[in-house]
């Protein structure tokens, strides 16, 4: 049934802390169940795309934000759950950033 509010979807869960399609950190206010409206990969996959409803919290820089009384939307595509496996994943990928710097630097430099 279209529009009736989801408990979860992949992971994502009603007072999760997300990422988003905006920058920053939100937190999860709802899943809204668009069934009736399927997402379609590049590799021909189908899959149903929830709407999710969120709320801005935190900067992308992590400072605390206004609360904004209107709350933002979009398709779970662009969501993921922020917690260890998020933060380790940043880790790594930051990790392989400043290798990279250090490799450049190395080969400009000698």
């Amino acid at each position: 049934m279209s529009g009736a509010e989801l408990s979860e979807f992949n992971g994502i869960r009603p007072g999760d802390l997300i990422t988003a399609y905006e920058k920053g950190f939100h937190r999860c206010l709802k899943i809204l169940d668009r069934s009736d409206e399927l997402f379609v990969t590049s590799d021909g996959v189908i899959y149903p795309s929830p709407l999710v409803v969120y709320e801005r919290v935190y900067s992308q820089t992590g400072k605390p934000v206004s609360r904004n009384p209107n709350p933002l939307s979009c398709c779970i595509t662009w969501c993921r759950k922020v917690d260890q496996t998020y933060l380790d994943q940043l880790t790594d990928e930051f990790q392989l950033t400043i290798d990279r710097v250090k490799n450049v630097m190395a080969d400009f430099y000698g």
